[in-house]
């Protein structure tokens, strides 16, 4: 009995320590839940291993990417700043925290006061710097993207920092800059299908798609063999297809992204451009799949963050909804809308206007209205909250309510795109007379701004100006935002557009040819201009009214090119001759 009493205890033993072994924690486990997109399972085995190593800074990194996949944003900050207190110089740890405030809470300037205190605590680290200007050019601050790039160049002077250098003139669209820098690099010893790899991108910047397309094939002999050039395979895979896109080779378009997705699977850029190919293809249920995959991926507010991408996601999928039953539809609407409301940040901005575009759509004007109201006593300086609620109101047609929010936003927080547009609506809903009273007034209000917002506002004021017919007005006003700035390409395509409201088929075709000048001839705005050309003709009796199938046609390209362009969402072709 005592014998076998030790052998069962000796069992036990055994069996415990095995279990004790299989049970412990190790950082391969970890990662191999992390990649499975098991987050909530890795998450737990990184705390167990930080329990061990809590001064482990790549687990607590390791930790902060769980949480951010698994969307779980207060804890990654949470860990993402304890680091930071832990070791000032981990740029990781600086870089999740900047992009995670910039894409997912929509904050760029805490993003780059984030990147600030990266190079303040990193002065002399050339890689910090690097890093914030790489950072600082997607988020559209390119002199400050220029700035911390020259100081990179100081802390140093390698041939690899001089080609970072390059690659970031040509994003900030500093051209000739680049092709100086990049007649430098061609003097020192590297490898020729380098320098056509950046040849080819300043090719891109100057819309010479062929001759960029080109070259970049000419970069594909050379890196597609050889394992150790894939990152540069899998860039110039990316580069073809955008190329191919705006040749309207879009068969090609979807194999280059394709095979820039069999490099990387995980690219954004690669994923959208396949949804944009099979778009261009017509395979919108392709598209859409792929956007939804993309969505799942980022979180709803980050995807519905790119307008463009928005705009493109909404058409596709108000498309398949009008296969729906009306009831089914209006359900499908209003879940459309709750794709943009993030639960897990409730004050987040975009989380807050999606909420009220929902309400919007199921007549909920009081909810609307209270939703903003609080969210304006939180932050009374977020313009787009002044611009909602005006609206909120004005749809509900009370328009001496809209204009007190006007009024009120404008003295919170300035000039804003968004309020005077919401202004602009409220004046034209009214009689001529008294629009055209209200405008002129408007315009010496937007006299005393700095030159960089009167231009963004007379220019929208002039869209408002076509509408009440007040052609004469409209150019003057162009004229001014050209003495403003008169580098600003788009002015050419403002007055091609007044001159056609106002039958000015002379001034059309002047304009025009600036355009295709600036743009290119095959471009959307061409294709969109020659349509109005057409369109014009035939509005004059100068053309048959079949040629309004040519101006169809027209169209058709310029929406191929560019899906979602405003432009186009609100341009309405005559009735179809027969």
């Amino acid at each position: 009995m005592r014998i076998f009493s030790i052998i069962q205890l000796l069992a036990i033993l055994v069996c415990s320590s095995f279990a004790l072994a299989q049970s412990a924690p190790t950082l391969e486990q970890a990662k191999s839940l992390q990649q499975r997109g098991q987050y909530s399972e890795a998450i737990e085995v990184y705390k167990q291993l930080i329990e061990n190593d809590d001064e482990n800074v790549n687990l607590q990194i390791g930790l902060a990417d769980c949480y951010l996949a698994n969307r779980n944003y207060s804890e990654a900050l949470m860990v993402l700043y304890s680091v930071i207190a832990q070791d000032k110089t981990v740029l990781p740890a600086y870089v999740k925290l900047a992009q995670l405030n910039a894409v997912q809470l929509h904050n760029v300037a805490d993003a780059q006061a984030i990147l600030d205190k990266m190079t303040d605590a990193n002065p002399e680290s050339a890689e910090a710097y690097a890093l914030k200007a790489q950072f600082l050019l997607q988020w559209g601050q390119k002199d400050k993207a220029l700035a911390a790039a020259g100081k990179m160049v100081q802390l140093d002077k390698s041939p690899a920092s001089a080609l970072r250098l390059l690659q970031i003139l040509i994003k900030a669209d500093k051209i000739e800059e680049a092709e100086k820098a990049l007649a430098e690099l061609k003097k020192a010893p590297f490898a020729p299908f380098m320098m056509n790899f950046f040849d080819a991108q300043i090719l891109m910047a100057k819309k010479n798609w062929a001759e960029a397309l080109s070259k970049f094939e000419d970069v594909l002999k050379e890196t597609e063999s050889k394992p150790e050039l894939a990152p540069i395979a899998a860039q110039t895979y990316e580069f073809m297809g955008s190329c191919c896109e705006h040749l309207t080779q879009y068969d090609r378009q979807l194999e280059c992204f394709n095979e820039a997705l069999d490099y990387n699977p995980s690219s954004m850029s690669a994923q959208l451009g396949r949804a944009m190919a099979l778009y261009h293809l017509k395979r919108n249920a392709d598209a859409l799949a792929v956007f939804n995959e993309i969505k799942a991926t980022i979180g709803d507010a980050a995807f519905f963050s790119d307008t463009r991408i928005r705009v493109l996601y909404m058409k596709l999928e108000l498309e398949r909804q009008n296969s729906l039953s009306p009831e089914e539809r209006l359900k499908a609407q209003e879940e459309l809308a709750k794709h943009g409301i993030d639960e897990d940040n409730p004050d987040d901005p975009v989380s807050i206007l999606a909420q009220c575009e929902l309400l919007i759509r199921q007549n909920k004007v009081d909810e609307a209205r209270n939703l903003l109201t609080s969210a304006l006593d939180k932050d009374s300086q977020k313009a787009a909250y002044w611009a909602a609620l005006a609206m909120v109101e004005l749809k509900a047609q009370n328009r001496d309510a809209a204009e007190r929010v006007i009024t009120d936003g404008k003295n919170k927080v300035g000039f804003s795109p968004a309020i005077l547009n919401v202004e602009l609506k409220l004046i034209l809903s009214q009689d001529k007379t008294v629009a055209k009273e209200k405008i002129n007034q408007l315009v010496k209000e937007l006299v005393y701004l700095p030159a960089d917002q009167k231009a963004l506002a007379f220019k929208t004021v002039a869209e408002a100006l076509i509408l009440l017919k007040e052609y004469d007005r409209a150019q003057d006003l162009l004229q001014t935002v050209e003495q403003l700035n008169p580098k600003d390409e788009t002015i050419p395509f403002f007055r091609l557009k007044v001159a056609f409201a106002a039958n000015d088929t002379e001034t059309l075709l002047q304009q025009l040819g600036k355009v295709q000048k600036t743009f290119g001839a095959e471009s959307p705005e061409s294709y969109f201009g020659q349509a109005l050309y057409v369109i014009l003709q035939v509005k004059t009796g100068t053309a048959p009214k079949s040629d309004l199938d040519k101006a169809r046609a027209l169209i058709y390209k310029a929406k191929e090119l560019r899906p979602g362009w405003k432009e186009l969402q609100q341009f309405r072709l005559p009735v179809k001759t027969t």
